[in-house]
């Protein structure tokens, strides 16, 4: 009787510890796979943002006239994002602050930033009659809808950068 009893007791203790490595393996397993998926969400951001200041840095390089439009998507992955390109404000949303020669990719609560070899101006920041200023100082201004600044809040759509009288400008089309 007590041969029986200590086998089950065995058993069970064999099947516990079983039990237990692949708790432990699962873990781990998980662990390492949202690394892996992380990096390939930081790769994935990255590369899109290369993207955009390569463009940017080809047009600071070949001749006036050069013009592009490079189609900005709703989402990189399955995640929204802001894009910010040149002098921006610090907004409440992201409290993000660049200069004129920086790109800039919020995501998830990470900040991408890559450097511009030119200076870029947004086509709002040019005097225009698409851009209603308010306030006193005229530092705070509403763009219509053709305006980068739009493309901050909501990137679907398409950037186009121009090259004119070797001056770098940017807008949403």
């Amino acid at each position: 009787m007590k041969k029986r009893g200590q086998a089950a007791i065995e058993f069970l203790v064999f099947v516990g510890v079983a039990m237990l490595l692949l708790v432990v393996y699962v873990g781990i397993s998980n662990h390492y796979l949202n690394l892996l998926y992380n990096k390939e969400k930081a790769a994935s951001a990255d590369d899109f943002l290369q993207t955009i200041v390569n463009e940017f840095n080809t047009a600071g390089r070949i001749e006036n006239g050069y013009s592009r439009a490079i189609q900005l998507p709703a989402k990189i992955g399955k995640y929204n994002y802001f894009l910010y390109i040149g002098d921006m404000p610090i907004t409440e949303k992201s409290g993000l602050q660049g200069d004129k020669r920086e790109a800039v990719l919020y995501s998830e609560n990470k900040e991408y930033v890559k450097t511009l070899s030119i200076n870029v101006v947004d086509k709002c920041s040019v005097f225009t009659d698409e851009q209603v200023c308010i306030g006193s100082y005229g530092y705070n201004c509403e763009w219509n809808n053709k305006c980068f600044s739009n493309i901050n809040m909501d990137p679907r759509g398409v950037l186009i950068i121009k090259k004119t009288n070797n001056e770098i400008i940017f807008e949403k089309g």
